[in-house]
C-alpha cells in the first residue's frame, strides 16, 4: 500500500474533521437512545398501551408467568425488551 499526502486547504481539513466527528457522534446518540428504549420500564398502564390490550390481559399473563415483571415497592414494572420479545414470539407463532 502506497501512502499519499494531501494537500488542501486549513478550512476544508476543519470542515472534514467536523462532520467526521459529527457523523460518529451522531451514531453513539443512536446506539445509546437504542438501548435506554430497551432498558425503558413501563407501568400496567403502559404496558396496556403498548400492547393493545386490558388490564385484565395484563394482569392475566403476569399471573400466568407469561410476561416477566418488576416490583420496585408495590408498584409492577415490565421491561419493554421483554415486552417486545413476547410481541416478536407472538408473531412467530
Amino acid at each position: 500500500m502506497e501512502n499519499k499526502i494531501v494537500v488542501m486547504e486549513q478550512s476544508e481539513m476543519v470542515q472534514l474533521i467536523e462532520n467526521t466527528i459529527s457523523k460518529e457522534l451522531s451514531k453513539i446518540k443512536s446506539d445509546s437512545k437504542k438501548q435506554k428504549d430497551q432498558d425503558q420500564l413501563m407501568t400496567i398502564r403502559d404496558a396496556m398501551e403498548y400492547l393493545s390490550c386490558s388490564a385484565g390481559t395484563i394482569h392475566k399473563y403476569k399471573r400466568d408467568g407469561i410476561l416477566k415483571f418488576r416490583r420496585i415497592g408495590r408498584k409492577v414494572y415490565f421491561l419493554k425488551s421483554d415486552l417486545d420479545k413476547k410481541l416478536a414470539e407472538s408473531v412467530l407463532e
